[in-house]
């Protein structure tokens, strides 16, 4: 493998994104909200829904906890119900609009030191729990993360983890090649930031997205900041933003894919006589985070993500079954539906209904038979797009609206990024793995070994 230092731009421009922090707005301005509906209604619709989901027959479970961590990238708000409902205009994203990492950087080592190594500040901090790597925590046992969410659930934390392991092989790697040490920390934070994009781009949506709706966005991830002009539906005039209709229902279709448990590696399920860990409970042993990993609970990779030997976990299907675990998700020190919460928080939004938006972007809608509730005509949308997925695809994928959505957002906000590797070079590929092949596999596999997949 050549060096890692190819195709990397000049020092000026190796900063992480310049977007500001700013507030939501709408894809589409000026649609009526979804009718409402009653808390019993909702909570009606929500019991329906969390029975047990069925299984993808190829979609790694990995992806499901990737998928979350994308999200803490991109947006975080901290309103109160009552705010969403008076005025959703105003809600205010404390992340920047932009596949930038900042969830892992936050503001760097000159601002957040409590991130990094004391001795070695181009590197990120790192913990241990019984004898293996674990998120950095205080005293307290909470991560000293940039993002507190993804220490809220011991799977996104691996993620995390693998990204801060990421970093720092690079920074290794990078000295090894005898690059200047000022510019050891931009570079290695440029190079894993791209790499993650890539990742996104093209194994993350490869595995959500209608293959149609893909291969129409596929043109224009190679063709520059002015291919943003392409886009048929999420064009800022001014500056990027995080709809609400993705935020508030489209990029919450992840909450189908999750499984009631999950097995975490080999020998620990051996100890527990085959029993996968549950992934909420309120007694006894899950996967909730904000705490010292348990002795043994180390995440095997080769057990969430397809190393090619088949023995990995799949997500669930994307439809409108979801786990039962998900009908009792720990809230503070109550425990309550997160279909229930997801299906009340687009109402508190004011999302218009699935039927709605579909007809206003020019997608086919589905038939009434198949996305009505009860006897409404008009469908939540978070809802919606779940439906849509179980009709159009099966649950193998997004369906038409679901997938523009997420597509059209995602990469969008990365075209109009200044500083990713989109805008600033499409040409680039990857350079931890030769052919410019990389995955989310590699990704981990090269956080933890320091070695690509061959």
């Amino acid at each position: 493998m050549g060096t890692i230092n190819r195709h990397v731009l000049p020092q000026a421009a190796l900063t992480r994104s310049r977007l500001p922090l700013g507030n939501y707005g709408w894809l589409i301005y000026g649609l009526v909200p979804c009718p409402p509906r009653s808390e019993a209604e909702l909570r009606e619709i929500a019991a329906a829904m969390t029975t047990g989901g069925d299984e993808h027959p190829t979609l790694a479970a990995g992806y499901t906890y990737f998928g979350q961590l994308i999200n803490h990238d991109l947006s975080f708000q901290s309103a109160t119900a009552g705010q969403l409902r008076s005025d959703p205009d105003s809600l205010h994203n404390f992340r920047t609009p932009a596949f930038d990492l900042d969830c892992l950087y936050a503001r760097g080592p000159q601002d957040q030191p409590y991130l990094y190594l004391r001795d070695d500040p181009a590197k990120l901090l790192t913990g241990r729990a019984d004898g293996f790597f674990d998120l950095p925590r205080n005293i307290s046992e909470q991560a000293l993360v940039g993002d507190p969410r993804n220490d809220e659930q011991i799977l996104v934390a691996h993620f995390h983890l693998a990204l801060i392991q990421l970093h720092n092989q690079v920074v290794d790697r990078l000295r090894a090649e005898g690059v200047p040490e000022p510019e050891v920390f931009e570079r290695a934070r440029c190079l894993v930031t791209w790499h993650y994009q890539w990742v996104v781009l093209h194994d993350y949506l490869p595995q959500i997205l209608q293959p149609r709706v893909l291969e129409n966005l596929k043109g224009l991830m190679f063709a520059g900041r002015k291919a943003r002009r392409g886009l048929s539906h999420f064009v800022p005039s001014l500056s990027p933003y995080l709809p609400l209709e993705f935020v508030g229902a489209a990029y919450r279709f992840g909450h189908s894919m999750v499984r009631e448990s999950y097995i975490l590696n080999a020998d620990l399920n051996t100890q527990r006589g085959g029993k996968p860990i549950p992934t909420f409970s309120m007694d006894g042993d899950n996967l909730r985070g904000g705490r010292l990993v348990p002795a043994g609970w180390f995440v095997d990779p080769a057990l969430f993500l397809d190393f090619g030997d088949g023995k990995y976990q799949r997500a669930l299907r994307i439809d409108t079954h979801l786990s039962s675990a998900l009908a009792q998700v720990p809230v503070g020190n109550n425990s309550e539906s997160l279909a229930y919460l997801d299906l009340k928080r687009g109402q508190d939004f004011g999302l218009p209904s699935g039927q709605a938006l579909a007809q206003a972007m020019g997608i086919p809608v589905l038939d009434p038979s198949q996305a009505e509730i009860g006897s409404a005509i008009e469908t939540p949308l978070w809802y919606y797009i779940l439906k849509e997925a179980e009709v159009q695809t099966a649950g193998l994928y997004l369906g038409e609206l679901g997938s523009t959505i997420v597509g059209e957002v995602i990469v969008g906000l990365m075209l109009m990024d200044p500083a990713s590797f989109l805008s600033r070079d499409p040409a680039w590929q990857p350079t931890l793995r030769e052919g410019g092949h990389f995955t989310l596999r590699d990704l981990v596999q090269y956080a933890f070994t320091g070695e690509s997949t061959p």
